[in-house]
C-alpha cells in the first residue's frame, strides 16, 4: 500500500519520474509541424497537424508547466532556419506566433478522423487544445475571438450532447425513429454504433466543466449513467467476463466521483468507488499495463480506436476526489513506470536518451511512436510526480510526528493596493527599528511586502515541481525576546501561502540518544530537501545555534555542523519556506548570520502602544483599547501619561492581557489613580524587557557584564549581571537584513 511506502522509496520513485520528464520538450518539439501549427500524429507524417495529437500535446506541456520552454525558429518555407541563438525577447515573439497559429488551426477545425462535422471527440479537443493554449500565452494573437467561439458556440454544443444525447449531422435526415436508435442517451456520449464511452464522455464533461457549463441536469444525466457503469464493470470485473474493460470503470469513476457533491456521497457510494478504484488495479498485468480496452468508435483510415493506459491514468491522478486513495496505490503504479522503460522509442540514436517516445500499440501497421500517446505518458509522469511529492510531504509529518493540515492550496494573491495591512488583520503590530530606515517601520508590513507576498506571487508554481525564483526570499531568522508571537507569525505566513505548517524542534534529533544526533540531524534536512510547498519552522534550537568558539557540548557541534551545508542546499533547492525562530540572534553561530544564509532576519518585539489601543476591533476580541484608554485618560500630566504610556508599551501580548485584567479591576472597584500607577509599575518591573537575558551567557560571551564584587573583573553567570532584554534587543537591531 502506498502510505507504507519509506521514504527512501518515494524518493526513488520521485527520481524516476524526474528522470522521464526530463526529454517531456525535447521530444515534442520533434512532433512540432514544418510549418510550426500544431503537432503532427506521426514523425513521418511532419507536413501535417493533427487535431487530437496537437490537442494532447499541447496539454501535456501546458499542465506540466513547459510551454515556455518550446525552442522554435522562424520558418522558411516549412524548415526551420539555421541562425545563432535567438535571444529572450526572439523567443518570446516565436513562441507567441506559435501558440497563435496552433491555437487558430485548432479552432478552426469542427471534424477529425471523419467522424462527422461537430462531433464530441473532435470539439472537445478544440477547446481543450484552445484553452490551454490561452492559459500559456494569454495575449496572443485572436486569444479573445477564439475564447468567445468557445463560450458561445462549441461548449454550448458539447453541453447539450451531455444533457439532450449526440446525434451525427449525417443522420439528421433519417425518420425520427431512426435517429432515435443513432443519438446517444443523456449524459453519456457514444458514436454510433459503439455503445456509451466513458472515455468521451469524461472527455466531454471535463471540457464542459471547465466552461463552467455543467449544470445541474447535466451533472444529474452524468451521475446516473457513470454510477450505473461503475456497478457494470465491477460486476464482469468480478465475474471474470470478456466483456470487462477496467479501463472504462476508471473513467466511469472519475465521472461519478466528480458529478456528486462531497456533501451528498453516502458511505455507500464511497465504498462503492473505493472498491472499484481496487478492482482497477487489481486488473494490472505484471508489465504494469492492462487488458486492451473495448473500441469506442472506427477511424477510417487505420481502425478502432482504444483507450491508452497512460491517458487514462494520467485523468486518474488528475481527478482531486481520488487524490487521497491514489496513494494507496503507489506500488501499482510503480509498476507502470518502470513498464516505460520496455516499451520506449529513443528518436535520437545519435545523442541517446534526449528524445524518448512512446507508442499506444494500437494500430501496429503504423510505425514509429505517436506524439499524443508520447504526451499522455510525459503527462502522467507529471501528475504522478506531483502525487508522489504529496506522499512525500505526508511522509515528512509522520515522521517528525506532527498533525498534517492538509494538502497545499493555490496561494492568496495581494492585491495591488495592499500595503501590507491585511496580511494579518488581527496580529497586534509591533515597531521594527531597522537601522536602514529614518523612522520605526510597521513589522506586520515589513514581513508582508519583503517576505510574503513575493513568495505568494509565485508560490502556486512550486506546485508543477518549479522552484522558487532565485530573486525571491524563502528563508528567514525571527528572532526577538521570548513572548513575541515568533511562532504565530510563522502560522501566519503558512496561512497566508497556503502551505502546511512543520514545526520542529530539537526533540527530534536527540531522540536516539546523543552518539545519534549527527545521523537524526542528516536525516531531518535530507527530508526538508526533498519536500516542497510546506513552511518549516524549526523552533527552540537555541542551544543547538551556539557559537562553536567557546562551547564544548557536542551536541551543538553536531548540530551546528549538520546543519550550516544543509541550508544552503535547502535555499538552492528553492521549493519551501524556511524559518528558524530564536530569542538571541547574537548568541548564534556568526555563520548561521552570514549572508545567504537566511534571506531575512526579523526582529520581532512586542506590540506597540497604538496596536493595543486598538485591540478591541472585529479582529482582535482582548477589549484592552477601551480599559487601557479609560486608565490613561485619568493621567493628566503630560510626563506623568507619557511614563505610563511607554511602560504599556513594553508589556508583551500575555503580560498585556494579564495588567488589563487587573487595571480593568481596578477600574471597577474605583481605586485611586496612584494605585492604578503601582499596578502598572509592578507589572513593568517584571516584564520581559526589564528581566536579565537568560539564554546562556557564557564567560567571554559579548553582552555578558563584569560583577563589580570581583577584583579580577571577570564576568560571571549571577543573573544579577546579566544584561536585561531591553539591552540585548537594543544591540540586536543592528542585525536586521531585510530583503531588497
Amino acid at each position: 500500500m502506498g502510505e507504507q511506502y519509506g521514504f527512501s522509496d518515494l524518493e526513488q520513485l520521485r527520481s524516476e519520474l524526474i528522470k522521464v520528464s526530463l526529454t517531456h520538450v525535447t521530444t515534442l518539439e520533434r512532433y512540432i509541424t514544418d510549418n510550426q501549427d500544431g503537432f503532427c500524429h506521426l514523425l513521418a507524417t511532419s507536413s501535417k497537424d493533427s487535431l487530437a495529437s496537437t490537442s494532447t500535446c499541447v496539454s501535456s506541456l501546458v499542465k506540466a508547466g513547459r510551454w515556455k520552454e518550446l525552442t522554435l525558429r522562424p520558418t522558411q518555407g516549412g524548415i526551420a532556419a539555421q541562425e545563432k541563438p535567438l535571444s529572450h525577447e526572439a523567443r518570446a515573439a516565436h513562441l507567441a506566433t506559435f501558440t497563435a497559429r496552433t491555437a487558430g488551426k485548432l479552432i478552426s477545425k469542427n471534424n477529425s478522423a471523419k467522424l462527422g462535422i461537430d462531433n464530441p471527440f473532435s470539439l472537445s479537443f478544440v477547446v481543450e487544445g484552445v484553452l490551454d493554449c490561452i492559459d500559456a500565452v494569454e495575449q496572443y494573437e485572436g486569444a479573445t475571438q477564439h475564447l468567445k467561439k468557445i463560450n458561445t458556440e462549441i461548449a454550448p454544443l458539447l453541453a447539450g450532447y451531455l444533457s439532450r444525447g449526440y446525434l451525427a449531422v449525417d443522420f439528421a435526415t433519417l425518420p425520427v425513429e431512426k435517429q432515435g436508435e443513432r443519438r446517444s442517451k443523456p449524459g453519456a456520449i457514444s458514436i454510433w454504433p459503439y455503445p456509451p464511452s466513458a472515455y468521451l464522455t469524461q472527455l466531454v464533461y471535463r471540457v464542459v466543466e471547465r466552461c463552467a457549463l455543467e449544470t445541474t441536469e447535466i451533472k444529474r444525466h452524468v451521475q446516473s449513467w457513470s454510477r450505473s457503469e461503475v456497478l457494470k464493470q465491477i460486476a464482469l470485473i468480478t465475474a471474470k467476463s470478456r466483456s470487462a474493460d477496467p479501463l472504462q470503470l476508471a473513467y466511469a469513476i472519475i465521472l461519478s466521483v466528480v458529478t456528486i457533491p462531497d456533501e451528498d456521497t453516502t458511505p455507500e457510494d464511497k465504498e462503492i468507488f473505493s472498491h472499484a478504484l481496487a478492482l482497477f488495479f487489481q486488473s494490472q498485468k505484471e508489465d504494469g499495463t492492462w487488458p486492451a480496452s473495448s473500441p469506442m468508435f472506427h477511424y477510417a483510415d487505420v481502425g478502432s480506436a482504444y483507450s491508452f493506459e497512460y491517458e487514462v491514468l494520467a485523468q486518474l491522478l488528475a481527478c482531486a476526489p481520488l487524490r487521497d486513495e491514489l496513494l494507496l496505490y503507489l506500488p501499482q503504479l510503480r509498476r507502470s513506470v518502470a513498464n516505460l522503460k520496455n516499451t520506449l522509442y529513443d528518436l535520437s540514436p545519435s545523442n541517446p536518451g534526449k528524445q524518448i517516445a512512446w507508442a499506444s500499440g494500437h494500430h501496429p501497421q503504423l510505425r514509429g511512436a505517436e506524439s499524443w500517446s508520447t504526451a499522455s505518458v510525459y503527462q502522467f509522469a507529471f501528475a504522478l510526480e506531483r502525487l508522489v511529492a504529496e506522499a512525500i510531504r505526508r511522509s515528512v509529518f509522520r515522521e517528525l510526528k506532527v498533525i498534517y493540515q492538509g494538502s497545499p492550496k493555490a496561494s492568496k494573491k495581494p492585491a495591488a493596493d495592499d500595503d501590507g495591512s491585511l496580511l494579518a488583520p488581527g496580529f497586534l503590530d509591533a515597531d521594527l527599528n531597522d537601522p536602514a530606515a529614518a523612522k520605526p517601520q510597521s513589522l506586520i508590513k515589513s514581513l508582508a511586502t519583503r517576505f510574503v507576498y513575493p513568495i505568494a506571487k509565485v508560490a502556486d508554481s512550486v506546485g508543477k515541481g518549479r522552484k522558487l525564483p532565485g530573486s525571491t526570499p524563502m528563508s528567514a531568522i525571527l528572532y526577538g525576546p521570548p513572548g513575541t508571537s515568533k511562532t504565530e507569525l510563522a502560522k501566519i505566513v503558512s496561512s497566508y501561502l497556503n502551505w502546511p505548517l512543520l514545526s520542529v524542534d530539537p526533540s527530534y534529533v536527540v531522540k536516539e540518544g546523543i552518539d545519534n544526533v549527527q545521523p537524526m540531524a542528516n536525516r531531518l534536512f535530507d527530508m526538508l530537501l526533498a519536500v516542497e510547498q510546506i513552511v518549516v519552522l524549526l523552533d527552540e534550537f537555541d542551544e543547538m545555534g551556539r557559537d562553536r568558539a567557546g562551547n564544548d557540548n557536542i551536541l551543538s557541534r553536531f548540530i551546528t555542523t549538520a546543519m550550516l551545508p544543509k541550508l544552503a542546499e535547502i535555499n538552492k533547492e528553492r521549493k519551501i519556506v524556511f524559518l528558524l525562530a530564536t530569542n538571541y540572534l547574537t548568541g548564534f553561530d556568526a555563520a548561521f548570520r552570514r549572508g545567504g544564509r537566511f534571506d531575512m532576519q526579523l526582529q520581532v518585539m512586542q506590540p506597540n502602544l497604538a496596536s493595543k489601543l486598538v485591540a478591541d476591533t472585529a479582529n482582535v476580541s482582548e477589549g484592552w483599547g477601551k480599559t487601557l484608554s479609560t486608565a490613561l485618560g485619568l493621567f493628566t500630566k503630560a510626563a506623568e501619561k507619557k511614563a505610563i504610556e511607554e511602560r504599556i508599551n513594553d508589556f508583551t501580548f500575555l503580560e498585556t492581557r494579564k495588567v488589563v485584567q487587573e487595571i480593568q479591576s481596578a477600574l471597577d472597584a474605583k481605586v485611586p489613580k496612584a494605585r492604578l500607577k503601582a499596578i502598572i509599575d509592578a507589572a513593568w518591573k517584571v516584564c520581559t524587557l526589564e528581566k536579565a537575558n537568560d539564554t546562556g551567557f557564557r564567560r567571554g560571551d559579548q553582552g555578558a557584564q563584569t560583577d563589580g564584587n570581583a577584583s579580577n573583573g571577570n564576568r560571571t553567570e549571577s543573573v544579577n549581571y546579566r544584561e536585561t532584554w531591553r539591552s540585548t534587543c537594543k544591540k540586536e537591531r543592528l542585525e536586521i537584513r531585510l530583503p531588497s
